[in-house]
């Protein structure tokens, strides 16, 4: 099922906020899937996509979308 477009921009905007606050590079193309973790549906936001380095991926769970996870990969 694809995301809806209004909420893929909202979900990225709060992947950025989370970027910026931990000092991350931001680099495009951004991808936005749905997943889970620990058994909770989440999306997960990723940077730079299709790359190898320079990425952040950013894991929000879809119940209240609280941010569970976040890292980066440096160069």
């Amino acid at each position: 099922m694809a995301i809806d477009a209004a909420l893929r921009d909202s979900l990225i905007e709060q992947a950025r906020q989370v970027a910026a606050d931990r000092g991350w590079t931001w680099r495009e193309p951004i991808d936005v899937t749905e997943g889970a973790q620990g058994g909770e549906p989440v999306w997960i936001v990723r940077t730079n996509a299709m790359m190898r380095g320079a990425s952040a991926r950013i894991v929000v769970r879809r119940s209240d979308r609280a941010v569970v996870d976040a890292g980066y990969l440096p160069r």
